[in-house]
Protein backbone atom coordinates (compact mmCIF):
# COMPACT_ATOMS: atom_id res chain seq x y z
CA UNK A 1 0.00 0.00 0.00
CA UNK A 2 1.41 3.52 -0.78
CA UNK A 3 2.82 5.06 2.29
CA UNK A 4 0.65 8.33 1.81
CA UNK A 5 -2.49 6.40 1.31
CA UNK A 6 -2.01 3.97 4.21
CA UNK A 7 -4.85 4.03 6.96
CA UNK A 8 -3.56 4.50 10.59
CA UNK A 9 -6.13 2.52 12.82
CA UNK A 10 -4.58 3.62 15.54
CA UNK A 11 -3.51 -0.09 16.84
CA UNK A 12 -0.17 -0.94 18.11
CA UNK A 13 1.07 -4.58 16.85
CA UNK A 14 0.78 -7.79 19.85
CA UNK A 15 -1.18 -4.36 22.00
CA UNK A 16 -4.74 -3.70 22.33
CA UNK A 17 -4.98 -0.15 24.02
CA UNK A 18 -7.82 2.46 24.00
CA UNK A 19 -8.14 4.78 21.62
CA UNK A 20 -7.12 7.71 23.27
CA UNK A 21 -6.56 7.44 26.96
CA UNK A 22 -3.18 5.34 27.87
CA UNK A 23 -2.52 2.10 29.57
CA UNK A 24 -3.37 3.66 32.94
CA UNK A 25 -6.63 4.80 31.32
CA UNK A 26 -5.17 9.06 31.60
CA UNK A 27 -4.62 11.50 28.75
CA UNK A 28 -3.10 14.80 28.94
CA UNK A 29 -5.86 17.84 27.83
CA UNK A 30 -5.01 21.70 27.77
CA UNK A 31 -6.39 23.17 31.04
CA UNK A 32 -8.91 25.68 29.12
CA UNK A 33 -10.32 22.26 27.42
CA UNK A 34 -11.11 21.23 30.99
CA UNK A 35 -14.96 22.56 31.18
CA UNK A 36 -15.77 21.45 27.82
CA UNK A 37 -15.38 18.00 29.58
CA UNK A 38 -17.27 18.69 32.46
CA UNK A 39 -20.08 19.64 30.46
CA UNK A 40 -19.87 16.52 28.23
CA UNK A 41 -19.41 14.16 31.25
CA UNK A 42 -22.13 15.89 33.31
CA UNK A 43 -24.20 15.12 29.93
CA UNK A 44 -23.68 11.73 29.61
CA UNK A 45 -24.08 10.76 33.65
CA UNK A 46 -27.66 12.39 33.69
CA UNK A 47 -28.67 10.62 30.74
CA UNK A 48 -26.77 7.28 32.61
CA UNK A 49 -28.20 7.72 36.03
CA UNK A 50 -32.07 8.35 33.98
CA UNK A 51 -31.27 4.65 32.64
CA UNK A 52 -29.67 2.63 35.24
CA UNK A 53 -26.63 2.90 34.07
CA UNK A 54 -22.93 3.76 36.35
CA UNK A 55 -21.66 7.41 36.03
CA UNK A 56 -18.37 8.61 34.51
CA UNK A 57 -15.57 10.42 36.69
CA UNK A 58 -11.99 11.51 36.32
CA UNK A 59 -9.39 13.35 38.56
CA UNK A 60 -5.92 15.04 37.29
CA UNK A 61 -3.27 13.18 38.58
CA UNK A 62 -1.01 15.71 36.99
CA UNK A 63 0.37 18.94 35.60
CA UNK A 64 2.99 19.97 33.00
CA UNK A 65 3.98 23.55 30.73
CA UNK A 66 4.46 23.16 27.59
CA UNK A 67 6.34 25.87 25.96
CA UNK A 68 5.42 27.67 22.65
CA UNK A 69 8.01 28.74 20.45
CA UNK A 70 6.19 30.75 18.49
CA UNK A 71 4.67 32.99 21.63
CA UNK A 72 7.38 32.36 24.02
CA UNK A 73 5.00 31.50 26.00
CA UNK A 74 4.01 27.97 27.77
CA UNK A 75 0.56 26.19 27.95
CA UNK A 76 -0.84 24.26 30.80
CA UNK A 77 -2.03 20.72 30.31
CA UNK A 78 -3.72 18.21 32.71
CA UNK A 79 -2.93 14.85 33.15
CA UNK A 80 -6.84 13.34 33.38
CA UNK A 81 -7.48 9.76 34.58
CA UNK A 82 -10.82 8.84 33.33
CA UNK A 83 -12.70 5.58 35.25
CA UNK A 84 -16.21 4.03 35.02
CA UNK A 85 -18.26 1.19 35.11
CA UNK A 86 -19.14 0.24 31.65
CA UNK A 87 -23.12 -0.52 31.15
CA UNK A 88 -23.80 -3.94 32.46
CA UNK A 89 -26.88 -5.68 31.07
CA UNK A 90 -28.87 -9.15 32.30
CA UNK A 91 -26.35 -11.90 32.51
CA UNK A 92 -23.41 -9.79 33.69
CA UNK A 93 -22.92 -8.87 30.14
CA UNK A 94 -20.51 -5.89 30.23
CA UNK A 95 -19.79 -3.27 27.68
CA UNK A 96 -15.51 -3.26 26.58
CA UNK A 97 -15.53 -1.75 23.24
CA UNK A 98 -17.10 -0.89 20.12
CA UNK A 99 -16.00 -1.69 16.84
CA UNK A 100 -15.51 0.62 13.67
CA UNK A 101 -15.76 -1.49 10.29
CA UNK A 102 -14.85 1.13 7.88
CA UNK A 103 -12.41 -0.54 6.12
CA UNK A 104 -12.70 -3.83 5.95
CA UNK A 105 -10.90 -6.95 7.89
CA UNK A 106 -8.11 -6.42 5.80
CA UNK A 107 -7.03 -2.89 7.05
CA UNK A 108 -8.15 -3.62 10.51
CA UNK A 109 -11.18 -2.11 12.60
CA UNK A 110 -11.03 1.22 14.61
CA UNK A 111 -11.50 0.26 17.93
CA UNK A 112 -13.02 2.45 21.28
CA UNK A 113 -12.48 0.84 24.12
CA UNK A 114 -14.12 1.43 27.72
CA UNK A 115 -11.70 3.21 30.77
CA UNK A 116 -9.89 0.45 31.90
CA UNK A 117 -10.21 -1.98 29.52
CA UNK A 118 -7.16 -3.29 27.78
CA UNK A 119 -7.39 -7.17 27.48
CA UNK A 120 -9.44 -7.49 24.46
CA UNK A 121 -8.62 -10.65 22.31
CA UNK A 122 -6.62 -9.78 19.39
CA UNK A 123 -8.97 -11.64 16.53
CA UNK A 124 -11.40 -8.71 17.43
CA UNK A 125 -8.99 -6.55 15.56
CA UNK A 126 -9.88 -7.63 12.15
CA UNK A 127 -12.87 -9.43 13.14
CA UNK A 128 -15.91 -9.02 10.43
CA UNK A 129 -19.31 -7.25 11.53
CA UNK A 130 -20.85 -10.19 12.81
CA UNK A 131 -23.33 -10.68 15.31
CA UNK A 132 -23.37 -13.58 17.95
CA UNK A 133 -26.91 -13.29 18.32
CA UNK A 134 -28.62 -12.49 14.88
CA UNK A 135 -25.84 -14.99 13.40
CA UNK A 136 -25.56 -13.18 10.42
CA UNK A 137 -22.80 -10.97 8.09
CA UNK A 138 -24.19 -8.32 7.09
CA UNK A 139 -23.06 -4.55 6.07
CA UNK A 140 -22.94 -2.95 9.91
CA UNK A 141 -20.71 0.18 10.67
CA UNK A 142 -20.38 -0.51 13.97
CA UNK A 143 -20.79 -3.76 15.97
CA UNK A 144 -20.03 -3.61 20.38
CA UNK A 145 -18.06 -6.48 22.22
CA UNK A 146 -19.13 -7.72 25.49
CA UNK A 147 -17.73 -9.82 28.37
CA UNK A 148 -19.56 -11.97 31.26
CA UNK A 149 -18.41 -12.57 34.74
CA UNK A 150 -16.93 -15.86 33.12
CA UNK A 151 -14.69 -14.49 30.59
CA UNK A 152 -16.85 -15.23 27.57
CA UNK A 153 -16.84 -12.49 24.59
CA UNK A 154 -19.36 -11.50 22.38
CA UNK A 155 -19.82 -9.62 19.53
CA UNK A 156 -23.49 -7.74 18.67
CA UNK A 157 -25.11 -5.55 16.45
CA UNK A 158 -25.97 -2.34 17.79
CA UNK A 159 -29.62 -2.96 15.94
CA UNK A 160 -30.09 -6.63 18.04
CA UNK A 161 -28.84 -5.28 21.18
CA UNK A 162 -32.58 -4.68 22.49
CA UNK A 163 -33.70 -8.55 21.19
CA UNK A 164 -30.51 -10.29 22.93
CA UNK A 165 -30.92 -8.68 26.18
CA UNK A 166 -34.63 -7.51 26.29
CA UNK A 167 -33.49 -3.76 26.63
CA UNK A 168 -36.16 -0.99 25.76
CA UNK A 169 -34.83 1.26 22.81
CA UNK A 170 -34.04 4.22 25.03
CA UNK A 171 -31.48 1.93 27.15
CA UNK A 172 -30.18 -0.20 24.23
CA UNK A 173 -29.16 2.83 22.39
CA UNK A 174 -27.54 4.55 25.34
CA UNK A 175 -25.84 1.78 25.93
CA UNK A 176 -24.67 0.92 22.25
CA UNK A 177 -23.27 4.41 22.11
CA UNK A 178 -21.83 4.71 25.68
CA UNK A 179 -17.64 4.45 24.86
CA UNK A 180 -18.67 6.55 21.61
CA UNK A 181 -20.02 9.49 23.87
CA UNK A 182 -16.77 8.90 26.35
CA UNK A 183 -14.19 8.65 24.11
CA UNK A 184 -16.07 11.82 21.86
CA UNK A 185 -15.76 13.97 25.57
CA UNK A 186 -11.93 12.44 25.92
CA UNK A 187 -11.01 13.63 22.39
CA UNK A 188 -12.51 16.70 21.93
CA UNK A 189 -11.30 17.76 25.16
CA UNK A 190 -7.55 16.44 24.21
CA UNK A 191 -7.90 17.79 21.02
CA UNK A 192 -10.34 20.43 20.09
CA UNK A 193 -10.46 24.08 21.38
CA UNK A 194 -12.61 26.76 22.59
CA UNK A 195 -11.03 29.65 20.75
CA UNK A 196 -9.76 30.85 24.28
CA UNK A 197 -6.17 29.69 24.73
CA UNK A 198 -5.10 29.83 28.34
CA UNK A 199 -1.09 30.89 28.06
CA UNK A 200 1.26 30.69 31.07
CA UNK A 201 5.21 32.77 31.28
CA UNK A 202 7.87 32.56 33.44
CA UNK A 203 7.24 34.74 36.47
CA UNK A 204 10.59 36.29 36.24
CA UNK A 205 10.29 36.90 32.68
CA UNK A 206 6.91 38.47 33.79
CA UNK A 207 8.29 40.62 36.06
CA UNK A 208 11.27 41.82 35.18
CA UNK A 209 9.28 43.46 32.08
CA UNK A 210 7.00 44.92 34.66
CA UNK A 211 10.36 46.16 36.89
CA UNK A 212 11.18 48.20 33.44
CA UNK A 213 7.51 49.78 32.50
CA UNK A 214 7.25 50.73 36.19
CA UNK A 215 10.30 52.52 36.25
CA UNK A 216 9.29 54.37 33.02
CA UNK A 217 6.36 54.98 33.92
CA UNK A 218 4.97 54.29 37.32
CA UNK A 219 2.78 52.15 38.68
CA UNK A 220 -1.29 51.76 37.41
CA UNK A 221 -3.55 49.37 39.11
CA UNK A 222 -6.22 48.13 37.20
CA UNK A 223 -8.45 49.62 39.90
CA UNK A 224 -7.44 52.68 38.72
CA UNK A 225 -7.33 52.16 35.04
CA UNK A 226 -10.90 51.12 35.63
CA UNK A 227 -12.45 54.98 36.51
CA UNK A 228 -12.71 56.41 33.01
CA UNK A 229 -11.82 59.77 33.79
CA UNK A 230 -8.09 58.52 34.68
CA UNK A 231 -7.29 57.67 31.22
CA UNK A 232 -4.42 55.04 32.12
CA UNK A 233 -3.56 51.51 31.21
CA UNK A 234 -3.22 49.38 33.76
CA UNK A 235 0.79 48.32 34.14
CA UNK A 236 0.24 44.49 34.05
CA UNK A 237 -1.97 45.33 30.57
CA UNK A 238 0.99 47.49 29.20
CA UNK A 239 3.31 44.57 30.56
CA UNK A 240 1.25 41.87 28.40
CA UNK A 241 1.18 43.95 25.48
CA UNK A 242 4.78 44.69 25.26
CA UNK A 243 5.49 40.82 25.40
CA UNK A 244 2.60 39.77 22.85
CA UNK A 245 3.78 42.38 20.44
CA UNK A 246 7.42 42.04 20.98
CA UNK A 247 8.11 46.00 20.26
CA UNK A 248 9.92 47.37 23.08
CA UNK A 249 10.65 50.74 22.79
CA UNK A 250 14.53 51.35 23.30
CA UNK A 251 14.33 53.49 26.66
CA UNK A 252 12.08 51.20 28.33
CA UNK A 253 13.76 47.80 27.67
CA UNK A 254 14.24 45.96 30.53
CA UNK A 255 17.98 45.89 31.96
CA UNK A 256 19.71 43.89 34.34
CA UNK A 257 18.84 46.22 36.91
CA UNK A 258 15.24 45.56 36.54
CA UNK A 259 15.67 41.61 36.60
CA UNK A 260 17.56 41.79 39.46
CA UNK A 261 14.29 44.02 40.81
CA UNK A 262 11.71 41.59 39.97
CA UNK A 263 13.71 38.69 41.18
CA UNK A 264 14.14 40.38 44.47
CA UNK A 265 9.93 40.84 44.22
CA UNK A 266 9.88 37.51 43.84
CA UNK A 267 12.12 36.02 46.14
CA UNK A 268 10.02 38.52 49.01
CA UNK A 269 6.74 37.40 47.81
CA UNK A 270 7.88 33.47 47.81
CA UNK A 271 9.09 33.56 51.61
CA UNK A 272 5.33 35.43 52.86
CA UNK A 273 4.66 31.57 53.82
CA UNK A 274 7.40 30.72 55.95
CA UNK A 275 7.82 34.09 58.02
CA UNK A 276 5.08 32.59 60.58
CA UNK A 277 3.23 35.91 60.77
CA UNK A 278 -1.30 35.58 59.73
CA UNK A 279 -1.23 36.73 55.66
CA UNK A 280 -4.55 37.86 54.58
CA UNK A 281 -5.33 36.53 51.22
CA UNK A 282 -3.69 38.92 48.72
CA UNK A 283 -0.28 38.57 50.46
CA UNK A 284 -0.95 34.78 50.89
CA UNK A 285 -1.82 34.13 47.07
CA UNK A 286 1.04 36.45 45.92
CA UNK A 287 3.28 33.95 48.00
CA UNK A 288 1.59 30.87 45.73
CA UNK A 289 2.33 32.99 42.86
CA UNK A 290 6.11 33.06 43.41
CA UNK A 291 6.16 29.70 45.01
CA UNK A 292 4.29 28.27 41.55
CA UNK A 293 6.95 30.20 38.85
CA UNK A 294 4.58 31.10 36.40
CA UNK A 295 1.88 33.51 35.57
CA UNK A 296 -1.38 33.51 33.39
CA UNK A 297 -4.26 35.31 31.91
CA UNK A 298 -6.45 35.73 35.56
CA UNK A 299 -2.90 36.47 37.62
CA UNK A 300 -0.66 39.05 35.31
CA UNK A 301 -2.52 41.89 37.37
CA UNK A 302 -1.86 40.51 41.38
CA UNK A 303 1.14 39.12 39.67
CA UNK A 304 2.44 42.96 38.36
CA UNK A 305 1.47 43.85 41.84
CA UNK A 306 4.01 42.10 43.73
CA UNK A 307 6.60 44.83 43.25
CA UNK A 308 4.58 47.39 44.78
CA UNK A 309 3.71 45.06 47.70
CA UNK A 310 7.25 44.69 48.04
CA UNK A 311 7.71 48.36 48.48
CA UNK A 312 4.77 48.82 50.44
CA UNK A 313 5.88 46.40 53.13
CA UNK A 314 9.52 47.65 53.26
CA UNK A 315 8.33 51.37 53.58
CA UNK A 316 5.84 50.09 56.19
CA UNK A 317 9.19 48.71 58.29
CA UNK A 318 11.52 51.63 57.50
CA UNK A 319 8.37 54.07 58.88
CA UNK A 320 8.46 51.94 62.19
CA UNK A 321 12.32 51.99 62.23
CA UNK A 322 12.09 55.39 61.98
CA UNK A 323 9.32 56.20 64.28
CA UNK A 324 11.08 54.22 66.86
CA UNK A 325 14.41 55.80 66.42
CA UNK A 326 12.09 59.44 66.43
CA UNK A 327 10.38 58.29 69.76
CA UNK A 328 13.91 57.47 71.33
CA UNK A 329 15.23 60.92 70.11
CA UNK A 330 12.36 63.20 70.04
CA UNK A 331 13.13 64.93 73.01
CA UNK A 332 16.62 66.47 71.90
CA UNK A 333 15.16 67.60 68.71
CA UNK A 334 15.52 71.32 68.30
CA UNK A 335 14.27 73.32 65.13
CA UNK A 336 16.98 75.65 63.34
CA UNK A 337 17.25 78.39 61.12
CA UNK A 338 14.74 81.81 61.54
CA UNK A 339 10.54 81.46 60.70
CA UNK A 340 10.15 83.65 57.46
CA UNK A 341 13.69 84.45 56.49
CA UNK A 342 15.75 82.56 53.62
CA UNK A 343 19.06 81.40 54.72
CA UNK A 344 21.84 78.47 53.67
CA UNK A 345 21.74 75.02 55.29
CA UNK A 346 23.55 72.00 54.64
CA UNK A 347 21.24 69.05 54.92
CA UNK A 348 21.04 65.58 54.66
CA UNK A 349 18.19 63.66 53.04
CA UNK A 350 16.53 61.08 55.04
CA UNK A 351 13.22 60.29 52.69
CA UNK A 352 11.20 60.95 49.72
CA UNK A 353 7.74 60.14 49.95
CA UNK A 354 5.44 60.91 47.13
CA UNK A 355 1.65 61.34 47.45
CA UNK A 356 -1.43 61.56 45.29
CA UNK A 357 -3.69 63.65 46.82
CA UNK A 358 -6.92 66.04 44.51
CA UNK A 359 -4.64 68.31 43.44
CA UNK A 360 -1.61 65.91 42.34
CA UNK A 361 1.07 64.76 43.30
CA UNK A 362 3.34 66.16 46.73
CA UNK A 363 6.43 65.35 47.18
CA UNK A 364 7.48 64.87 51.11
CA UNK A 365 11.29 65.42 51.98
CA UNK A 366 12.48 64.32 55.30
CA UNK A 367 15.82 66.27 55.79
CA UNK A 368 17.54 66.72 59.20
CA UNK A 369 21.20 68.82 60.12
CA UNK A 370 24.32 68.27 61.10
CA UNK A 371 22.55 67.76 64.68
CA UNK A 372 20.71 65.89 63.70
CA UNK A 373 17.20 67.71 64.32
CA UNK A 374 14.51 67.07 61.53
CA UNK A 375 13.33 69.16 58.71
CA UNK A 376 10.49 68.39 55.98
CA UNK A 377 9.72 70.00 53.18
CA UNK A 378 6.50 69.54 51.06
CA UNK A 379 7.32 69.83 47.29
CA UNK A 380 5.08 69.66 44.30
CA UNK A 381 7.78 68.86 41.92
CA UNK A 382 9.97 65.75 41.96
CA UNK A 383 13.35 67.36 44.36
CA UNK A 384 15.75 67.86 41.50
CA UNK A 385 19.40 69.67 41.80
CA UNK A 386 19.97 73.54 40.25
CA UNK A 387 22.88 73.05 38.61
CA UNK A 388 25.09 75.53 37.00
CA UNK A 389 24.00 76.16 33.51
CA UNK A 390 20.73 73.97 33.91
CA UNK A 391 19.12 72.94 30.48
CA UNK A 392 16.32 74.33 29.60
CA UNK A 393 14.41 71.61 30.57
CA UNK A 394 14.82 71.54 34.41
CA UNK A 395 13.41 67.86 34.44
CA UNK A 396 16.64 66.59 32.97
CA UNK A 397 18.83 68.06 36.38
CA UNK A 398 19.63 65.20 38.59
CA UNK A 399 17.10 64.35 41.17
CA UNK A 400 17.66 64.47 45.02
CA UNK A 401 18.89 61.14 46.36
CA UNK A 402 17.84 60.00 49.78
CA UNK A 403 21.07 59.39 51.89
CA UNK A 404 22.88 62.32 49.79
CA UNK A 405 24.03 65.74 52.17
CA UNK A 406 23.22 69.19 50.02
CA UNK A 407 23.72 72.38 50.65
CA UNK A 408 19.94 73.99 50.51
CA UNK A 409 18.74 77.24 50.00
CA UNK A 410 15.54 77.64 51.78
CA UNK A 411 12.91 79.58 53.59
CA UNK A 412 11.77 78.39 56.90
CA UNK A 413 7.71 78.80 56.80
CA UNK A 414 7.37 77.59 60.72
CA UNK A 415 8.72 75.47 63.85
CA UNK A 416 5.86 72.84 64.35
CA UNK A 417 6.00 69.61 65.41
CA UNK A 418 5.36 66.12 64.51
CA UNK A 419 4.63 63.03 66.81
CA UNK A 420 5.75 65.25 70.08
CA UNK A 421 8.81 66.63 68.53
CA UNK A 422 10.25 69.86 67.30
CA UNK A 423 10.33 69.96 63.29
CA UNK A 424 11.43 72.24 60.88
CA UNK A 425 9.14 73.04 58.23
CA UNK A 426 10.82 74.44 55.21
CA UNK A 427 9.67 75.57 51.59
CA UNK A 428 11.30 76.57 48.40
CA UNK A 429 14.13 74.31 48.56
CA UNK A 430 16.95 74.70 46.15
CA UNK A 431 19.68 72.48 46.39
CA UNK A 432 22.67 73.35 44.83
CA UNK A 433 25.27 71.12 42.24
CA UNK A 434 28.48 71.60 42.09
Amino acid sequence: MDEELAVDTGLDEGTWEPSYLDADSCIWIPEENMGSMDDRFDKINRKAVKLGCEPVAYKVVGEEYRDDEETDRAAKWLRVEVSGEPPVVEGGWKFQASLDHLYGSDAGNMIHTAPGCTNIPEHYKTAAANCDHCKTNRRRKKTVLLINEDGEWIQVGRSCLKDFFGLDPARAAFMASWIYRVEDAVREAAFGGNGIRSWYMPLDRFMTETAAVVRMYGWVSRGEASNWYARKVATADIVVERLESKRVDEDVRATEADRAVALEAIEWAAALKDNGEPLNDYLYNLSVIADAGWVGRKTIGLAASMLVAQQNAEARTRRAVDQAAWEARKATFRHFGTEKKREDFTLKVTRIIDHDGDWGTTWIVGLEDADGNPAVWFSSNLPRIKIKRAPDDFSLAPEVRVGETYKVKATVKNHGEYHGGKQTVLTRCAFQGN
